[in-house]
């Protein structure tokens, strides 16, 4: 895609939201591959569009860090951009460190130097969830403070190796208990968000890290995703054609745009059973593009951890609380609402005294 081309979609999305901010972000492929040339125009492409009073708010750049140079992170600092390196896997982290190409580590030294604060984000198989602790520990060595690990999803590729790569209840539960422990051990040194995300909804009303994590699906009301031909989908996780809302050039067929947006947000007869669900205030309600697909045993193995994790929670809740409280303490403005005395654990009804005495 060309700088002219995600500007006129940065203009397109602007003039058509109904939201008083847009946020971009550029992933691929690999978004570095077309050159610091393509990257400067497109930036300040970007930066320069404004429509109805609305601009663009933040952009985040996804990549994998390889052919980042000296010159790309002066224009990545320069236009403020949040950058995520993603890796394919963090198995690579997790047998030694020694496997992570020296380029990406280069290339990560090069933003923090410029004052920027890359995350990293990784796919988590069965075997890369097995090493959480660790893992945080040597990126806390490097200076990245935040990590996600994202879990193989049954889309594209992937599909037909989930048998083997995707980590069970006990491995999901396993890491996750020792990212918790490493977060509250080390004073955050490393905040693996999806596992933050899940300790503000245990204590908090009102958190929420990525708006997938909800019930509704936001896709195609809140993001889309765009690819180089200028076709639109509701999310970037799922290219398929038949996901296909539109073009950006030729229009869109409204009858075409309602199919998919309704098999995004309509869910099974297997979701009543979530409402009666205690652990749904951690839950991430699985993924709406896998549901419609059938992978109906991928929700099952999400169910089955989340409540694992949430009896994990309720046995355990002054480890939880700590770190919850150290959260606070770091971003007071992050939580805006915390429990309170209603949801009726001892731990809880003592954050929610202590907001009050701060508040007073």
């Amino acid at each position: 895609m060309s700088p002219e081309q995600v500007v006129r979609l940065t203009r397109f999305a602007l003039a058509h939201t109904c939201w008083p901010h847009l946020d971009v972000e550029l992933s691929g492929g690999e978004t570095l591959l077309l050159g610091p040339g393509w990257l400067r125009t497109c930036l300040e492409g970007i930066r320069a569009v404004h429509s109805n009073g609305r601009s663009v708010r933040k952009i985040v750049l996804t990549t994998n860090a390889v052919l980042l140079t000296e010159e790309i992170a002066d224009i990545l600092c320069e236009a403020r951009v949040g950058v995520c390196v993603s890796l394919d896997t963090c198995e690579e982290l997790a047998e030694g460190y020694k496997r992570v190409c020296p380029e990406v580590l280069s290339g990560i030294r090069l933003l923090q130097e410029r004052g920027l604060s890359p995350a990293v984000n990784a796919v988590g198989t069965k075997r890369a969830v097995s090493g959480s602790a660790a893992l945080m520990r040597f990126l806390a060595t490097i200076g990245v403070a935040q990590f996600r690990v994202t879990l193989l999803r049954p889309l594209g590729l992937a599909k037909a190796h989930m048998e083997e790569l995707r980590p069970d209840t006990r491995d999901v539960l396993r890491s996750t208990v020792e990212a918790l422990d490493y977060m509250r051990e080390s004073g955050l040194a490393v905040i693996e968000t999806n596992v933050m995300e899940r300790v503000f909804r245990y204590f908090a009303d009102s958190y929420v890290h990525d708006f997938c994590n909800t019930l509704s699906c936001p896709a195609g009301r809140e993001f889309l995703a765009v690819d180089a031909r200028g076709d639109v989908y509701p999310c970037g996780a799922d290219l398929r054609k038949r996901s296909r809302l539109g073009n950006i050039y030729q229009g869109f067929d409204e009858r075409q745009r309602e199919r998919v947006l309704s098999r995004y947000h309509a869910k099974g007869p297997h979701f009543l059973r979530c409402f009666a669900c205690k652990a749904r205030r951690i839950c991430f309600f699985s993924c709406s593009a896998c549901e419609y697909d059938g992978a109906l045993d991928f929700f099952e193995s999400q169910c089955q951890a989340c409540q694992a994790l949430f009896e994990y929670f309720e046995q355990n809740e002054d480890l939880v609380a700590a770190v919850y409280r150290a959260a606070t303490e770091r971003n007071p403005g992050r939580s805006t609402r915390r429990a309170s005395a209603s949801h009726g654990t001892p731990a809880q009804e003592e954050l929610a005294r202590e907001d009050r005495h701060h508040d007073s």
